[in-house]
């Protein structure tokens, strides 16, 4: 399983760009727009010094998630996450704690979560009000989310993508999940665009998926670079959001 993907579509510029996936298709986007960090401004990216690893999502002002393979690294002290919509953008804020699932599986994927607590809280980099993802409680299914990243967009590209880039995906019901994968476990789900084919790449591992401002999963395996009837798998959030109210206090 790889242990990194990416995003085909770069994430818009406005709020109001996002379209109730509950309405219907988000309106489509075109390639090459930047994004305003304020779009998606629960986005965090991963480094290790200053090597971009992973992504990850803000849960408070001290506190964010990723996938737990994207931990996995030779010196756990140089981890540092950073707010912002381009790779070495923004101030370095060095993780002081990391909590993996004690359940978390490195060859299956299964239980892939571990929260990162850094040394100060987050400040946006203008001085406004940073937007927490909040937890999905409930599995959610046949519906629209978005999914971000700095993912690559083509087989053979190791260098991420400079600003940050979103998808519009649809999240699949868990049978079929399990029809298109082998050893999907219950704490994962699928999705992708079967419309449009978006696919992930080197980059986007950890990237959150978002539902109705909700955080419903991360980017963790099954990613293609280019287009793929597969879908991308992706660690849930509601199965174990318990245990990241406990340790998070909220």
């Amino acid at each position: 399983m790889s242990n990194s993907c990416g995003i085909l579509i770069t994430a818009v510029a406005l709020l109001s760009s996002f379209t109730d996936p509950a309405i219907g298709h988000p309106r489509n986007h075109d390639v090459g727009n930047n994004t305003h960090i304020n779009a998606f401004n629960y986005q965090l990216s991963l480094y290790e010094e200053d090597i971009f690893i992973c992504g990850a999502a803000m849960l408070s002002d001290e506190w964010a998630i990723t996938t737990a393979h994207c931990t996995q690294v030779k010196n756990r002290k140089e981890l540092n996450l950073r707010l912002g919509i381009s790779i070495g953008e923004g101030e370095a804020y060095p993780v002081v704690t990391v909590i993996t699932h004690p359940l978390f599986d490195d060859h299956s994927l299964d239980f892939d979560y571990a929260l990162l607590q850094v040394k100060k809280p987050f400040i946006h980099p203008k001085n406004q009000k940073l937007n927490h993802v909040s937890l999905a409680s409930r599995m959610v299914d046949s519906t629209w989310a978005y999914v971000s990243g700095w993912g690559t967009t083509k087989d053979g590209e190791e260098i991420p993508a400079k600003h940050l880039r979103h998808a519009n995906v649809t999240v699949y019901p868990h049978e079929s999940c399990k029809g298109q994968h082998n050893g999907i476990k219950k704490r994962m789900i699928c999705a992708s665009d079967p419309i449009h084919p978006k696919r992930s790449c080197v980059g986007d591992t950890g990237g959150p998926l978002v539902h109705k401002g909700k955080l419903i999963g991360m980017v963790s395996w099954g990613q293609h670079c280019q287009n793929s009837d597969d879908t991308v798998v992706y660690a849930a959030i509601a199965p174990i959001h318990k245990w990241i109210r406990k340790h998070l206090n909220i």
